[in-house]
């Protein structure tokens, strides 16, 4: 004959076994549900945010354009800026489909978590809040020094336009290739711009 209390208490180690794989199983299913609520309520801008925080890796893949590799230094409110890997400073400032999505760049953003033993270092300057404000910046440091050039990244072709920023005229900009032409680039065709390497 077997002990009534022993039995008891094999079958309430068993309940309490079951009630706990099931409280495990609801609480998975809990985690699930707010990971998935937080990454629903984001927009663009916080979760890049989030990702500069994190110090992460992203490859940006432009229309148009080879894919941007490294490390997110600043965002505004419709850019965000990139330090490709193994740059020192030069950072390409990428406008982003957050105002209006028809008239601005194709891109897509892949995040590769963070190695441990990486760092992000933010921009040097204050950011501008607006890609706008970006090319603002990039003109007036092209009139103080009319000999750097820029490389502006366009939707129609893969290879940046290496060239001399003369005007940011609001809804275009004017530039002049290295061939002495000038162009007009409207703001709705730049996918990013960067400081072009020195040459001095």
């Amino acid at each position: 004959m077997t002990d009534p209390r022993s039995e008891e208490e094999l079958e309430a180690a068993e309940l309490r076994g079951r009630l706990r794989g099931r409280w495990k199983a609801e609480r998975r299913v809990q985690e699930h549900e707010a990971l998935h609520e937080h990454r629903a309520s984001r927009d663009l801008v916080d979760a890049l945010r989030e990702t500069m925080a994190r110090g992460d890796e992203v490859v940006v893949h432009l229309a148009a354009a080879r894919p941007l590799t490294g490390e997110i230094t600043a965002v505004g409110q419709d850019y965000v800026a990139v330090r490709p890997t193994g740059s020192t400073g030069r950072e390409r400032h990428i406008r982003l489909p957050v105002v209006d999505a028809s008239a601005s760049p194709q891109l897509c953003i892949e995040i590769r978590p963070r190695q441990a033993t990486r760092r992000t270092e933010s921009s040097s300057e204050p950011s501008p809040p607006t890609f706008q404000g970006v090319l603002q910046q990039y003109d007036f440091h092209q009139q103080a020094d009319p000999l750097r050039s820029v490389e502006v990244g366009t939707t129609l072709q893969p290879d940046p336009v290496r060239c001399t920023l003369l005007a940011h005229a609001g809804d275009h900009l004017v530039v002049k290739l290295s061939e002495g032409h000038e162009m007009l680039v409207p703001v709705g065709m730049v996918t990013y711009i960067a400081w072009a390497p020195s040459e001095r």
